[in-house]
């Protein structure tokens, strides 16, 4: 894989020293890159944690959306080959790798990300095109996402 935009859908990216935008302190984390619009100039993303917040007895690789509507999230189980790297090899999770869809997906000027560029920022790997679709398809059906997005969504058939 050759020449990969580093904000690209599909993507996920190591970004050192990540602003959360709450005041709080800044820490590593993994994202992945959901939508980019170059023409309103924004990018929608979701953020990745491994902690995990829910019971065992829940965790299934993918969509997970709870009968009482609590919580819905994606899981990526760990080791599991979800894409590639850059380099061409297999890539997945060292761990269990949640995308809570309540406070995780995130829409961001294109100018708040390019402040990110000079911190070593890297693709760490690139999401298959199948199982994108489902990370996106479980955003969109969630109860928890922000009305902002999911008309993003509906305007650009993201989930289609």
């Amino acid at each position: 894989m050759s020449s990969v935009p580093l904000f690209a859908p599909r993507n996920v990216l190591f970004i050192p020293d990540f602003d959360f935008g709450d005041g709080g302190e800044t820490a590593d984390k993994l994202l992945i890159i959901l939508h980019v619009n170059d023409t309103d100039g924004y990018i929608i993303f979701a953020l990745t944690t491994s902690q995990q917040k829910v019971p065992e007895d829940r965790l299934n690789h993918g969509c997970t959306n709870s009968a009482d509507r609590l919580f819905s999230f994606f899981l990526f189980l760990k080791d599991r080959v979800i894409g590639k790297k850059i380099s061409g090899t297999p890539f997945s999770f060292d761990l269990n790798t949640f995308v809570f869809i309540r406070d995780n997906i995130r829409m961001q000027e294109n100018t708040s990300f390019l402040t990110y560029m000079g911190k070593r920022v890297r693709i760490v790997g690139i999401i298959e095109d199948d199982e994108f679709k489902r990370l996106l398809k479980c955003v969109y059906k969630s109860n928890h996402i922000k009305l902002k997005i999911k008309k993003e969504f509906d305007k650009y058939a993201i989930a289609n």
